[in-house]
């Protein structure tokens, strides 16, 4: 089954950057490395009434200094040694018309932050070489991994360049503060890249969610490749079957728990999302008492997880059928058993919820 993404914050960020798409300000994207932050870039862009025009990106961290200003905004023939004749347009050409995605600012050359500062104040540029102004069309994205308010403060980035940018700002949190959707992500990849779908027992489960994952997407999306390769003739996903590094510092924290174990593998065989029957489990407890489908629907919304009636009536079914709830005929509603309290409880220690 493919897991849907329920963090609540990744909600709320994909909401907030809809929004902003709308909008022609400048973006500042900020999020540790491997977090997704050009992928957001292009989906603002996608978004926005820029999306029939050009997607241009440069990544500050991977050019040379002295090659960054040439790229940014090309140059003119006999420019310098190796010039190309005729010239070249730089990026914020290329991407008139449309957006352009300035990745790991926080790298570029003071030289080069007071020629942004320029665009985004005249909307012009000037060829390295050159002395023909040239008016650019641009939506300007920008991304960083450093703390720039720091780097304001220790004079390695421009003050008046920094507020310029941080119009519309968005913070993407870490996957290790997002367990719920670690599943998602998994198998997501697994499925586009490898057109399988597979079962995770609870003990892989709990080594993969409650790994620190300080690369973030690039580490899950490692993890996810060595496990295709590892379980290639296997339904299944063991805890075996993880790479040396999942299996580090969960050898003393796995419960032999056969009964939940086997609760888990059943929910998944049957289709549900372990965050949702979490949730659920999570609201019955605490109200403590019987409630209707509605009183769940409004819950779960409110939880950020949109959910129809007829998904909602299923998970009753199945949750119901295996013991975790007891669901009443007619208007008796739902209400959370022994089991399911169990049941809650490992899922508490699956995702660290104390």
């Amino acid at each position: 089954m493919i897991y849907g993404v329920k963090a609540k914050k990744i909600i709320l960020l994909k909401e907030k950057a809809k929004k902003f798409a709308k909008t022609d300000k400048n973006i500042l994207i900020m999020g540790e490395s491997g977090t997704g932050k050009e992928l957001f870039a292009h989906a603002i862009h996608r978004e926005s009434s820029r999306a029939k025009g050009p997607f241009v990106a440069i990544n500050f961290a991977a050019l040379p200094d002295n090659l960054i200003e040439s790229e940014l905004f090309g140059y003119e023939e006999g420019a310098f040694t190796g010039a190309r004749k005729g010239g070249k347009p730089g990026l914020f050409e290329q991407a008139h018309g449309g957006t352009i995605f300035l990745d790991e600012i926080g790298d570029a050359p003071l030289n080069v932050q007071l020629r942004l500062l320029r665009v985004l104040q005249e909307k012009e540029i000037m060829r390295v070489g050159g002395d023909r102004i040239i008016p650019v069309d641009v939506r300007i994205i920008a991304a960083t991994n450093k703390n720039l308010a720091e780097s304001v403060a220790n004079k390695q980035f421009r003050e008046d360049l920094f507020y310029r940018l941080n119009v519309l700002p968005l913070e993407i949190p870490p996957l290790r503060e997002r367990k719920e959707d670690i599943p998602y992500l998994f198998q997501k990849y697994l499925k586009e890249n490898y057109n399988t779908v597979k079962i995770i027992h609870p003990d892989a489960l709990k080594a993969l969610i409650n790994h620190d994952f300080k690369g973030n997407i690039r580490e899950l999306i490692n993890i996810a490749e060595y496990v295709c390769y590892s379980t290639e003739d296997k339904e299944m996903i063991e805890y075996e079957d993880l790479p040396p590094i999942l299996k580090k510092l969960d050898t003393c924290n796995l419960r032999n728990d056969d009964a939940a174990n086997k609760v888990i593998l059943d929910l998944e065989r049957a289709g549900l999302e372990l965050s949702i029957v979490w949730t659920i489990l999570k609201l019955l407890k605490h109200n403590g008492k019987s409630v209707g489908r509605n009183w769940i629907k409004d819950k779960m919304d409110q939880a950020g997880m949109n959910l129809s009636e007829g998904t909602i009536k299923k998970y009753q079914k199945v949750m119901n059928g295996l013991g975790l709830v007891s669901v009443g005929i007619k208007k008796q509603g739902t209400i959370i058993t022994e089991k399911g309290c169990q049941t809650l409880t490992f899922l508490n220690n699956v995702y660290h919820e104390f």
